[in-house]
This record gives C-alpha cells, sequence and structure tokens, in this order.
C-alpha cells in the first residue's frame, strides 16, 4: 500500500495506552497524521480544536461511552468518519453501533494489513460522501440560479 500523500488526521480514542500506541505507531508510519487520547472527554476537546478525518474509537471507556462519542461525531461533524475497534467478546454490540452510526469496525485481535484495509475503507466513505455533498451543493446552486425565486 502506498504512503498516505496529504496528511489525512485521524484520532484515536481508548483507555488502553497500549492500544493507543500500537495504532499511532502503525498509522504514522504510513503516513498519517495521529493524535491519541484516552477517552471521550478528550476526545471531543480534540474535534473541537481541530479538523479530523477519521475517528477510530473503542466503544467502552471509563469515562462515557464510544457510543456517546459516535453520536457526537454524527450530529456535530458531518465531515468525519467513524471506526469502531472492539474485542471478540463486543462484536454484536459493535455491530449494532456501526450499522446505527454507519461506522467502519475491526475485531481484535486484528492484523496491520485488517487495520490498514478499515482505515482505507473508512476513507473511501468519507471521499463518497464528501463528492455526493458537492454535487448536491451545485445542483443546488445551478437550480436557484436558473430558477428564479417568484416567492420573495
Amino acid at each position: 500500500m502506498a504512503p498516505v500523500t496529504d496528511k489525512e488526521c485521524i484520532l484515536i480514542v481508548d483507555e488502553d495506552p497500549n492500544m493507543l500506541e500500537l495504532l499511532r505507531r502503525h498509522l504514522s508510519a504510513k503516513g498519517y497524521e495521529v493524535v491519541s487520547v484516552t477517552g471521550v472527554n478528550k476526545a471531543t476537546q480534540v474535534l473541537a480544536a481541530r479538523p479530523i478525518d477519521l475517528v477510530i474509537t473503542a466503544l467502552k471507556m471509563p469515562e462515557g461511552s464510544g457510543h456517546d462519542l459516535i453520536r457526537h461525531i454524527r450530529r456535530n461533524f458531518k465531515h468525519t468518519e467513524v471506526m469502531i475497534v472492539t474485542g471478540s467478546a463486543a462484536i454484536r454490540e459493535a455491530l449494532m453501533a456501526a450499522k446505527a452510526g454507519g461506522a467502519e469496525y475491526l475485531v481484535k485481535p486484528f492484523t496491520e494489513e485488517e487495520l490498514f484495509t478499515a482505515v482505507q475503507r473508512a476513507f473511501s466513505k468519507l471521499s463518497v460522501r464528501q463528492s455526493n455533498q458537492a454535487r448536491a451543493y451545485l445542483a443546488r446552486t445551478a437550480h436557484e440560479a436558473i430558477v428564479p425565486n417568484h416567492f420573495s
């Protein structure tokens, strides 16, 4: 897989410092800009402070839950994609969360290749969503230019 050239930014949220370090190391080596935090409150602070392209989050954390974080992202950060990382014991919960939030998911333990494949899928979804939003905006703008508003 070729290295990333335009520095997509990934926020990793997990209570496990070893998992944070593993993900940070692998993703940084591929050229991603990576920010890692240990909880939902810190994650919401990072999201408010800077643009994030992808959030990789655990579901169970001591302060708040990954579910709360996903809802917050979907409500407030339309241009941010989400990926859930979960242990095999919580796979049913992860699948439900992924379906509800349209998120990618990755089950622990995973290989480096599985990680990068899931990240690429998440960025592909983000790219399609952004492209669709741009097309919708252009169509709306063209319609407004062609069809005068007679009701103003």
